[in-house]
């Protein structure tokens, strides 16, 4: 419809209204849609656009908080804009499928949409519980959904006993089944006790599983399973903790699962998922050419002997590493070449920001990250690089200084722009000297006492 034409419908329609000529309620709406422009955008386009206005999540490195969070209050207020607007909402499944991170809100949407939505996200966080009779009748939607293959996202975070009360009503009794599930993500909340989600794993088929968290004092499936349940992840997230009766992988096994895996984006291993170094240089390396974040924390020698298997590209974005149970000497020595490799093919210019903690529990803390930024730093980061160690035998706080300062030394300095430090002034002025195109500072302020005040 030409432009003149539409004037001319809109001053008809409005002289309808003001004889009262019709259905009054009726005209204004039809009349609002020759007004709004987004009725010429198709319905799938514009719902897509709602999609993400209500979905989109912000980029939190390789945390999970983002799974559990409910959308911001408000983000459905759109659909007060207009009548067409309401409208395409209501005829967007994908809108409604998040029934909210608790279980008073998967039992109040359940009800509120019984069969708006093919396939829902299944989000709860605790620490919000009843006792499990009240979740019986839930238990059986459940149930009644997965059977129906009608789960998108299974995400859930609670005690012991909950999380086993809502997984088992997502576990098939019998054979194993095919399910569309896309992400997964299971934490154990408090509890004293392990959750068991191996028959979880054996009795699913998980062909589209493209995310996966588990952490926790979980009794995780066997490695040889998880080869089979995951072909196309990209991500990847698995913590073991102490005491947790799921056995470590062996090399082998862990390199098993990321060759099967060359799509990965995002990988975290922490505590005993990463394996005992065996020193065999006979099993090949692992290539993950299209990774972006890597997040590696536990024993030093089991991070780096890892890391001394993975082929990384450099194209990696993140790097973030956290060690215990090291020392000074083994520190140094293993640091400073991934520090070197991880900047060698990056020109931008730096900032640092390198911290030491003495301890007086026999521990010392010693924190460093190198951030690279262009010309405005506006701009966010291209690459970063984190490091955390918590060491042993260390000495006095000179000689953590010494060890921080030995590290540093192995960044390509001149293109530091930006140093942040706790250093005392006389040892920050020897990162100084040897940094020529230092621009801002940060530092103890008995460094640049004012001789004049």
């Amino acid at each position: 419809m030409g432009l003149e034409a539409n004037l001319n419908s809109i001053r008809a329609l409005e002289g309808r209204i003001e004889s009262g000529d019709g259905d009054v309620i009726k005209l204004k709406r039809v009349r609002n849609s020759l007004l709004n422009i987004s009725t010429r955008v198709p319905p799938e386009i514009l719902g897509h656009i709602f999609i993400w206005s209500v979905f989109r999540k912000e980029d939190h490195s390789l945390q999970t908080r983002s799974h559990f969070e409910r959308p911001r209050r408000g983000s459905y207020n759109f659909r007060l804009v207009c009548h067409h607007w309401s409208e395409v909402a209501s005829n967007t499944p994908e809108l409604w499928s998040f029934w909210g991170n608790s279980v008073w809100w998967w039992w109040w949407n359940q009800r509120r949409h019984p069969r708006i939505v093919p396939r829902i996200d299944l989000v709860l966080t605790g620490p919000r519980t009843a006792p499990l009779l009240y979740y019986q009748p839930l238990w059986d939607v459940l149930r009644d959904r997965a059977t129906q293959d009608a789960i998108r996202q299974v995400h859930l975070r609670a005690n012991d006993d909950v999380l086993s009360f809502f997984l088992s009503s997502l576990t098939p009794s019998e054979n194993v089944r095919r399910n569309s599930i896309e992400s997964i993500d299971l934490q154990t909340y408090g509890g004293r006790n392990t959750v068991d989600v191996s028959n979880f794993f054996a009795r699913h088929h998980l062909p589209k599983l493209r995310s996966l968290f588990l952490h926790g004092f979980l009794k995780l499936p066997s490695w040889g399973r998880l080869v089979q349940q995951t072909t196309l992840l990209t991500t990847l997230s698995i913590n073991i903790v102490d005491f947790s009766p799921s056995l470590p992988p062996t090399t082998p096994q862990l390199l098993s699962i990321l060759a099967s895996n060359p799509n990965l984006r995002e990988l975290s291993m922490s505590g005993l998922a990463i394996p005992e170094d065996d020193g065999d240089v006979s099993t090949p390396r692992v290539s993950l050419p299209h990774l972006e974040k890597l997040h590696l924390a536990g024993e030093l020698r089991r991070v780096f002997g890892l890391l001394d298997r993975l082929v990384l590209p450099d194209s990696l974005e993140r790097m973030e590493l956290a060690v215990f149970e090291s020392r000074g000497e083994d520190l140094s020595r293993i640091l400073g070449p991934y520090l070197q490799k991880f900047l060698r093919h990056d020109h931008d210019r730096l900032e640092i920001k390198a911290y030491t903690k003495p301890d007086d529990l026999l521990c010392d803390c010693l924190s460093i990250s190198v951030v690279t930024v262009g010309q405005l730093h506006s701009l966010p980061p291209s690459r970063q690089f984190i490091f955390e160690a918590v060491l042993e035998g260390v000495g006095p706080t000179e000689a953590l200084e010494n060890l921080c300062l030995d590290i540093v030394a192995s960044i390509p300095r001149e293109r530091v722009v930006s140093l942040s430090t706790n250093f005392p002034s006389e040892r920050a002025e020897d990162l100084l000297a040897a940094m020529p195109n230092i621009e801002t500072i940060d530092v103890p302020l008995d460094m640049y006492t004012n001789p004049w005040v």
